[in-house]
């Protein structure tokens, strides 16, 4: 049985497909996801609930078997629980928390199928850079580059 989407998750959904029209984009988050989910589509959610830092490890490793089920896949992340707080994932400690989970158990395959100012703002999150007034990050640019 597959669980009703978090009200977060709908919208992050909705944005995508209004957002990368022509893109094909999953219906449910990677946690809901089946390998034919993965292989019929270009980009799959990663949804996390804020601060369960558990739920982020397992995220990672599904995103791992992604990436090795099919190298093209590209992933955005979500954290579920945060959507009335204005600030960035990374300027609040439950995000801070589950981003610095999700990229220390993911391989740098997978890191790299995100798009480059989410990976920015997990290395941000790691304390590998920093968020510059104004919302701007600065991190290695060695570290981040454009899922191909």
């Amino acid at each position: 049985m597959t669980r009703k989407l978090h009200p977060e998750e709908e919208k992050l959904i909705a944005n995508l497909k209004r957002d990368r029209p022509g893109w094909t984009i999953a219906e449910k988050p990677l946690a809901d996801a089946s390998n034919t989910d993965i292989d019929a589509n270009d980009l799959v959610i990663v949804t996390i609930d804020a601060g369960n830092e558990d739920h982020a490890r397992e995220c990672a490793l599904l995103c791992n078997k992604a990436v090795q089920r099919k190298p093209s896949v590209r992933f955005v992340f979500g954290v579920n629980g945060l959507i009335d707080d204005p600030r960035e994932v990374d300027e609040i400690p439950a995000g801070r928390t589950v981003l610095r989970s999700l990229l220390s158990n993911m391989t740098q395959e997978a890191f790299h199928r995100f798009g480059m100012e989410q990976q920015a703002m997990m290395l941000v999150a790691a304390g590998i850079g920093q968020r510059l007034p104004g919302g701007k990050m600065m991190v290695p640019p060695w570290m981040v580059r454009e899922p191909k």
